[in-house]
């Protein structure tokens, strides 16, 4: 097997990913190296001229393959990075959307408590109107007042949570 650097493994695969039409290439391919070769990614620039050993190049070369068939970056890495914990993840967890941590981040800097027994509320992904709790959140086009909904039978019952997320949508109890 041809030696190879961390500079060229990188820019091998990035090309192998831009080719395969993968939106974020160079990132993608950044955070693999880097997880693989157990640095950051900005030892991957520091120590471009560095040989990498042949166990790795194949376990690079068998992820950078995954994610050129669409598997997700988390998937391959084994964890994703949500509200600053890192949560291990594989095929049979759902992967947190940047909205969710948008949203818990407002929830958690919000100074507002509510004690809600129904909720009646629409929220398309991060643009929502919730009716009735008399507060205005700009940042996210959000009007809540207060929230006169039915919650779904599985959380009607619950008496210890203060908050509940669901998949895009947000109970506030």
């Amino acid at each position: 097997m041809p030696e190879y650097t961390i500079k060229k493994l990188l820019i091998e695969s990035t090309d192998y990913l831009q080719q395969k039409g993968v939106e974020n290439a160079r990132f993608d391919a950044e955070n693999i190296l880097a997880h693989y070769l157990n640095i950051s990614r900005s030892a991957i620039y520091l120590g471009a001229g560095n040989t990498v050993g042949e166990i790795q190049i194949t376990e690079i070369k068998n992820a950078i393959i995954e994610r050129g068939n669409r598997k997700p970056l988390q998937y391959i890495l084994g964890f994703v990075e949500f509200c600053g914990c890192y949560i291990e993840v594989n095929a049979d967890v759902l992967i947190p959307r940047p909205e969710t941590e948008f949203m818990v981040d407002l929830i958690l800097q919000s100074t507002i408590h509510y004690q809600l027994s129904t909720v009646n509320c629409q929220l398309p992904t991060v643009n929502c109107q919730l009716s009735t709790v008399n507060c205005q959140l700009s940042t996210v086009n959000c009007q809540l007042s207060t929230v006169n909904c039915q919650l779904p039978k599985p959380y009607r019952t619950l008496k210890t949570a203060s908050c509940v997320i669901k998949n895009r949508i947000y109970f506030f109890l």
